[in-house]
């Protein structure tokens, strides 16, 4: 099934904000890629595929130039190196200075480095940085050219910044407002629960709602978020229903991928639909 993409475009000094609809007409597709991936990093002609429904392994990697299969990996389940979800993969330069692979594990609470070279030769020197206590509401931790960018369960802001050793260095980001004020700040925070996309140099990062039609781009600074434009179709609405929330208006976006001049924003703009395995775009 060919996807409708939309491309957010930002230039001017990145404060004019242009949309653009693009229809796939051709689609250059790895054949045994099956299953629900969830996150795809293309680098130095690798692309890194997390599927959550692969019975093997979640992570596999894929030599672009012959479609073959390089390397699968990150058995699910509580053993030393199994994985009971892969929230995040990144590949960027380690504080060693060479190319780094990290998976994050939201239950386990966890980020599993490897180093590439040796990874792809057929050695796994992993090594473990756990989140610290203090942190343990994490559910998504991505690399940047600073240290790392966590979504936590902070009621006031979105994000927490963390060096290379995961102290904490700041909170940044805000939330969307509420659509009344009497919403608990726990439903808030799971109303406005997306996905946050890097460049690939760790720099810059897009945020989005899955819950509302809104795309928030910031320049990563060593100790803040600095937000550099906005786009907002729908925003986020919703209602409580005991614990929980109800979305009153369609899904809005359900990934990004930030390109050297353009923002790539898959957007769905159908309704929730609680039988559907995953929401399409």
């Amino acid at each position: 099934m060919l996807t409708p993409f939309f491309l957010q475009a930002c230039g001017g000094g990145g404060k004019s904000v242009s949309m653009e609809e693009i229809p796939l007409t051709a689609v250059d597709s790895l054949a045994n890629v099956v299953g629900l991936p969830t996150q795809m990093v293309y680098d130095d002609g690798k692309l890194y595929v997390v599927d959550m429904f692969s019975e093997d392994s979640l992570l596999t990697v894929w030599d672009i130039a012959s479609k073959e299969k390089v390397l699968s990996m990150g058995r699910r389940g509580e053993g030393p190196e199994e994985y009971l979800h892969i929230g995040n993969v990144d590949v960027a330069e380690g504080t060693n200075g060479r190319k780094t692979l990290y998976l994050y594990d939201p239950v386990r609470q966890r980020m599993n480095l490897f180093d590439c070279d040796s990874l792809l030769a057929g050695y796994r020197n992993r090594r473990i940085v756990n989140v610290p206590e203090d942190w343990k509401t994490i559910v998504a931790l991505r690399r940047t050219d600073q240290g790392y960018v966590a979504i936590g369960k902070e009621p006031e802001n979105k994000y927490v910044l963390l060096s290379d050793s995961m102290g904490f260095v700041a909170l940044a980001g805000a939330y969307r407002p509420k659509p009344d004020a009497n919403v608990p700040d726990v439903i808030h925070w799971m109303a406005n629960f997306g996905k946050m996309e890097l460049s690939t140099d760790g720099k810059t990062l897009v945020d989005i709602i899955y819950n509302a039609s809104v795309l928030t781009c910031y320049d990563v600074k060593v100790n803040t978020l600095e937000k550099q434009w906005e786009y907002v179709g729908k925003e986020l609405d919703y209602r409580v229903e005991g614990k929980d929330f109800v979305n009153n208006q369609v899904m809005g976006y359900l990934s990004a991928s930030v390109g050297e001049e353009n923002i790539y924003a898959l957007y769905s703009g159908c309704p929730d639909d609680v039988d559907e395995i995953a929401p399409y775009g």
